[in-house]
């Protein structure tokens, strides 16, 4: 008899995590920072950045795109419910469903969450374009720090297969960017980030990080963070919270490896190599 409901209890467990399915590979789809207005204000100016370093869109934000992630920068005045130092990590799953199979891995821990999907184009003949997922309730990151992860919308990959006569299963994040990647410009891709936010909200983003299966490595009240091409620093904002340094992989090595300053608190170097690093002081 015992034997017999250790069977069972194994067999329900066995369903009970394949029905959840192995976890998708969780990637960075796009970071964005509120810089102080001085430095946005140099880096929106910039020739070198503009015609050089990326491909861009918009002045508020300002967006640089690379092969498979972009970056969105703020200036506080900019933007009605920004503050300086305001920081925000959209994660990315490219497996269809795999929004879905996190929630139902969230579900069955307990924990709480919240799900939506966002839609482009003008009512009523918007389309979904990305579905989202957040820790919610208690697990719920603040404003300062806000987390998310994506996945592009079946409806979008329709739409895009009519463009690249790829097919709709492709949610690949390269997909839906390569409207806007330049490979003639510097950047392909940020590879590393490092970033002051609140203690609680490192707790908070390190439990989400463990439930999806994320490498974390704990640094005292700090934590480095592991996806795949993307290495997150998040350290504890003692003093303001904000971006503190980006890291990126470049196309090719940037002529003479030039070092630039922006506003008066950072410093984007180039090389030595196919790489770039710009470094943020506090106001």
């Amino acid at each position: 008899m015992r034997r017999t409901l250790l069977l069972l209890l194994t067999l329900c467990t066995t369903r009970t995590l394949a029905a959840q399915g192995p976890a998708a590979p969780v990637l960075l789809n796009h970071l964005s920072a509120v810089l102080d207005s001085a430095t946005f204000a140099d880096v929106a100016a910039s020739p070198f950045l503009l015609a050089q370093f990326a491909a861009s869109r918009g002045k508020m934000p300002l967006v640089w795109f690379g092969k498979h992630t972009y970056l969105e920068l703020f200036d506080p005045h900019g933007l009605e419910t920004a503050q300086l130092g305001d920081v925000g990590i959209a994660l990315g799953v490219e497996t269809p469903g795999a929004i879905a199979s996190i929630a139902q891995r969230f579900s069955g821990l307990g924990a709480p969450f919240d799900t939506a999907t966002e839609r482009r184009g003008t009512p009523p003949q918007s389309e979904p374009f990305y579905h989202t997922f957040r820790p919610g309730g208690a697990d719920a990151t603040s404003r300062r720090a806000t987390l998310w992860v994506m996945e592009y919308a079946l409806d979008a990959a329709r739409s895009q297969s009519r463009k690249d006569s790829l097919p709709d299963s492709d949610r690949g994040r390269d997909r839906f960017l390569a409207d806007r990647f330049d490979p003639t410009r510097l950047l392909s891709d940020i590879t590393g980030a490092t970033m002051a936010i609140p203690v609680d909200d490192i707790t908070r983003f390190v439990r989400a990080m463990e439930r999806l299966n994320v490498e974390v490595i704990r640094e005292g009240e700090g934590a480095i963070v592991r996806f795949p091409s993307f290495t997150l620093r998040l350290i504890p904002a003692w003093e303001r919270p904000g971006l503190r340094r980006l890291e990126f992989s470049l196309v090719r090595e940037a002529e003479a490896n030039p070092s630039l300053r922006f506003g008066g608190h950072s410093r984007l170097r180039f090389g030595p190599g196919r790489v770039a690093s710009w470094d943020f002081a506090l106001p």
